[in-house]
């Protein structure tokens, strides 16, 4: 028998703790939905949607924090950034998530059509049942 995973993302601008708690924020707002959906009762308040749900059915709950494999592909598929390889180079490279946040903060308008057009659809949860 399969399971439900529920995966919370968040793009790869600003501060790792931040995004974590987003990611997280995320996978659990869909618990919540998706345990409403599924009519939950219980009496104990303070029980997160998302344990709620792994006693009921084969579930599981990820964050992705920062998702780079995403902004790569979404930058490499993109016909408006001019800068396009050098931030490909940029992500790909050995630098830490904050150094790739500052270089990427540089590229100028490049950067603007990122933060405002492709670093929003980042920002996401997925349902699968694997």
């Amino acid at each position: 028998m399969g399971r439900v995973r529920v995966k919370g993302f968040a793009s790869p601008d600003g501060k790792l703790d931040k995004n974590n708690a987003l990611a997280e924020q995320r996978a659990e707002s869909v618990a919540g939905m998706m345990s409403k959906t599924l009519n939950r009762k219980t009496k104990n308040k303070k029980q997160k949607a998302s344990e709620w749900l792994v006693e009921k059915l084969p579930y599981e709950q990820q964050s992705q924090t920062e998702d780079w494999m995403a902004l790569s592909s979404a930058i490499r598929s993109s016909g408006d950034l001019a800068d396009n390889a050098k931030m490909i180079s940029v992500i790909q490279g050995s630098g830490s998530n904050t150094d790739k946040q500052m270089a990427l903060n540089k590229m100028g308008t490049s950067y603007t059509v990122l933060a405002e057009k492709y670093l929003p659809t980042l920002r996401r949860t997925q349902i699968e049942y694997v």
